[in-house]
């Protein structure tokens, strides 16, 4: 008689973290800030390299763009359009 091998159970794992939505995150990816700003990556890659979009590099190639930064030329933007009667 032959006695099958009891497996043990796997503990299942913690579920992960939710994500916080975008607009709680304290740095974004360029594909976020296009998202947030309607316009293309390419077009958010250009305002980083004129200076109008401050960066933190997070490594060689990986740069995440500040909350407050984007928040700050939103600001400037929309004061750049706004009526001055």
């Amino acid at each position: 008689m032959s006695q099958a091998k009891a497996t043990p159970k796997k503990a299942k794992a913690p579920p992960r973290p939710q994500r916080p939505p975008p607009h709680e995150l304290r740095y974004l990816r360029t594909s976020q800030v296009a998202s947030e700003l309607q316009v293309s990556e390419d077009t958010v890659r250009r305002m980083i390299k004129r200076g109008a979009l401050r960066v933190v590099h997070v490594s060689e190639r990986i740069q995440r763009v500040p909350r407050e930064a984007l928040d700050a030329f939103v600001r400037e933007e929309m004061a750049r359009y706004a009526p001055t009667w």
